[in-house]
């Protein structure tokens, strides 16, 4: 169960496309659960470009790659799309699970 929400976390088959590209490119399938996501929306993104991933407040999103340039590679798990989006846009999940974190707003 995803935690708070009272119902049980969805499976989801991911199309993914394989390295290399190409239009004639085949896509590999895989599934994510909503427990899978390593980062949370914390702002709403707009896509306005192709290839940019939509995403909204407390989406679950699994992101495969950070860059340097402070953009991600990630899958959305709710909407199952695929794309790049800020880093800013979305909180890392396991800086929750650190406990000088929690210890420092919990005083």
């Amino acid at each position: 169960m995803v935690q708070g929400s009272g119902s049980p976390a969805r499976r989801s088959l991911v199309s993914s496309p394989l390295p290399g590209g190409g239009s004639g490119s085949s896509s590999l399938e895989f599934e994510l659960d909503e427990v899978d996501a390593t980062h949370r929306g914390c702002h709403r993104f707009v896509p306005r470009h192709p290839g940019e991933l939509a995403i909204d407040i407390s989406d679950p999103i699994y992101v495969e790659v950070e860059e340097d340039d402070l953009w991600c590679d990630g899958i959305n798990l709710r909407t199952k799309q695929r794309g790049i989006f800020p880093t800013a846009y979305a909180t890392d999940l396991s800086i929750l699970d650190d406990g000088l974190f929690l210890k420092r707003f919990s005083t």
